[in-house]
């Protein structure tokens, strides 16, 4: 079953963010490496609007590259999911503008279609997430932050690729920073008929292999979103967000049992509005309110997807209020208490329709002391409770109750600094697992909240002389994950999920990046795991889907400026991924595999004209998703974005 809520969930991206840049204080030159904003202590990775940017890129390529990041593709135009620190997708909160868009049926979040263009950056926080998160994660968090309005401009972009990539986009912005609005429309469309060698499901037998070309695998989208905010009094703000988007796709299936005419259409509204009131007597406060309604239907006339019936809708609907109030406790300790409310609902309908609700409500403190200029101490506590029912039962309040908890300290010593941590979470399985979903797959309410504790320790350091800067972070990690959920196929012929899994991890994580000049820079970011099921009975099988080691090196070399050329910039990116057991026993191994991929970008008139070329997978390497699908080869790209005063 596809998730429920689809990839117009990027249109939450507007949703206004709860938080506020760290508290941490840094003196003299500002760091090489970029700081982490909710939490600047915390292991964590920054990509930057450049990165997030490049034509033809998707958010699965950007992640992959990042150090404890697990990417999981289902091939073009379908759902790609990331995981942190070996914990699962579900497991892995992931944010647009700090609104959470894992989906309420699987738990995941779908990747594949977030408008990056649009994006700031990306914040990856590993193995402890902030406060500011209304799910604190087993292995950590993603956010992805939105472009703000900054000026009054009017820009037009667009992109052509391979595959019949295509793309229009507008945005116009008005103001400042403190009082403005920024609007964007987006137009785009894709076919996605890469060629392919089907082996027919003999891997060891070519007679039998067949090129095919990838049918009903078309992508088109069309979103509008707009942000606005005014300034208050003491530094405060209001943001009020509005957006809406369509999406039709067609559902490609599997390699083996591809379909021809399943169709996917759906639509997705959000309302947003924040208010900070500023800061006053050492004391800030916070609320936001937020609403999201989304409709996604399935057309199945061939019966290709196993829905039980020729179409299924799903409608999904959440309403959340958040308030957020920080203190300042004397000179050197902070208090961060933050309290939300919120009400989902699920209903899916087949053959006859069925719903289910939940009420979530959450209370969480963080406390930050600092012991001279060198030692800083962090704590937070959070408890959950999530009342769950069917439309046939009453509401209740609170049924399960998930806490959360961690500790942290940091010890500067000048450019280097050493952490340390542990912590233990939970994440309260969704309304999809617990009270089903379509004919073939049933839902099971006595399912268990997944549970996971983790130790980690490491150190950061930077370095400068001349023209010449290097940054590196260093970490290790250990986690322990219980009562995961996963699911069997009855002697009936449905499927049920069920508590069952656990799993050990083990690993360890390089994010180093160095700059010779402003003409030369280099990065690498490297994952080493050891990823262990402690199930009984089959304690130490490696656990499926799961790569023990990941590198992802780059090179960027620019020059400029010259005449109305701002600069001429070339990267090459190289990522590897080691093998990859396929199945509990480890019988099937999908192969390890890499790839290069090349980007040349142009600046001119000061950044009013922008070129960009890309290739990826350059090197036409054979590629494979989790289901040993092939994914697209060799693929072109190439954009414009033309900047007006």
């Amino acid at each position: 079953m596809r998730p429920l809520l689809p990839p117009l969930l990027s249109l939450s991206l507007l949703a206004p963010s709860v938080a506020r840049a760290d508290d941490v204080t840094v003196s003299g030159e500002r760091p090489f490496a970029p700081r982490a904003s909710r939490d600047a202590t915390a292991p964590a990775t920054v990509l930057d609007r450049a990165r997030l940017s490049s034509p033809g890129v998707t958010a699965a390529e950007v992640l992959r590259g990042a150090p404890g990041v697990s990417v999981v593709e289902g091939g073009a135009g379908a759902v790609s999911t990331a995981a942190v620190r070996g914990a699962t997708s579900a497991e892995t909160p992931v944010y647009l503008a700090g609104v959470r868009i894992n989906d309420d049926v699987g738990g995941a979040a779908d990747l594949s279609e977030l408008p990056l263009f649009a994006m700031e950056r990306a914040e990856i926080y590993r193995g402890h997430a902030p406060l500011v998160a209304d799910r604190l994660g087993i292995g950590g968090a993603i956010f992805f932050d939105p472009r703000r309005a900054a000026t009054t401009e009017l820009a037009y972009g667009a992109t052509v690729g391979s595959f019949g990539k295509r793309e229009s986009r507008l945005l116009a912005s008005l103001g400042t920073r403190r009082d403005g609005a920024l609007l964007a429309l987006r137009a785009a469309r894709s076919t996605n008929d890469f060629s392919y060698i089907d082996d027919g499901g003999t891997a060891f037998d070519p007679r039998d292999d067949r090129a095919r070309r990838r049918a009903n695998a078309d992508v088109s989208l069309v979103d509008a979103w707009a942000v606005g905010r005014a300034s208050l009094p003491r530094g405060g703000h209001v943001d009020l967000v509005g957006a809406h988007a369509e999406r039709s796709s067609g559902v490609p299936g599997n390699a083996l049992v591809p379909s021809r005419h399943a169709r996917l259409h759906a639509t997705r509204t959000l309302l947003a509005a924040r208010s900070a009131l500023g800061e006053r007597e050492g004391v800030e406060v916070s609320l936001t309110t937020s609403a999201l309604a989304a409709t996604s239907r399935y057309d199945d006339p061939g019966f290709e997807l196993a829905l039980g019936a020729p179409s299924a809708t799903t409608r999904g609907a959440r309403v959340e209020q958040a308030a957020d109030v920080r203190a300042e406790i004397g000179e050197a300790s902070t208090l961060r208490v933050d309290a939300r409310v919120a009400h989902e609902r699920l209903t899916v309908e087949t053959t006859s329709a069925a719903a289910s609700r939940r009420l979530f409500s959450r209370a969480g403190a963080a406390w930050t002391s600092r012991l001279g200029e060198a030692v800083r101490i962090d704590a937070l506590a959070a408890i959950e409770c999530h009342g769950t029912s069917t439309a046939a039962e009453p509401a209740r309040l609170c049924d399960t109750t998930a806490p959360s908890a961690r500790a942290r300290g940091t010890l500067q010593a000048g450019a280097v600094s050493v952490f340390g941590g542990a912590g233990r979470y939970a994440r309260v399985p969704t309304l999809g697992e617990r009270f089903g979903l379509t004919g073939p797959v049933r839902g099971n309410p006595a399912l268990s909240p997944e549970r996971g504790r983790i130790v980690d320790a490491g150190l950061r350091a930077e370095a400068g002389r001349g023209g010449a800067r290097a940054a590196v972070e260093l970490s290790a990690f250990a986690q322990w994950t219980t009562d995961l959920v996963t699911s069997e196929r009855s002697s009936l012929g449905f499927v049920r999920p069920y508590n069952t899994d656990g799993a050990r991890t083990l690993g360890a994580e390089l994010d180093a990046r160095a700059e010779a000049s402003r003409h030369l820079s280099l990065a690498i970011a490297a994952t080493a795991v050891d990823p262990r099921t402690t199930t009984e009975g089959r304690a130490g099988d490696l656990v499926p889907f799961r790569s023990r080691l990941t590198l992802s090196p780059s090179a960027r070399a620019a020059v400029g400026p010259a005449g109305a050329l701002d600069e001429l910039a070339l990267t090459a990116r190289y990522v590897y991924q080691s093998s990859r057991v396929a199945d509990r026993r480890g019988l099937v191994v999908l192969p390890a595999q890499a790839r290069v991929d090349l980007e040349l970008t142009a600046s001119f008139a000061q950044a009013r004209l922008q070129l960009a070329g890309r290739v990826a997978n350059a090197l036409g390497a054979r590629l494979v998703d989790t289901l040993g699908f092939p994914l697209p080869g060799r693929a072109y790209f190439a954009s414009f974005e033309v900047v007006g005063p």
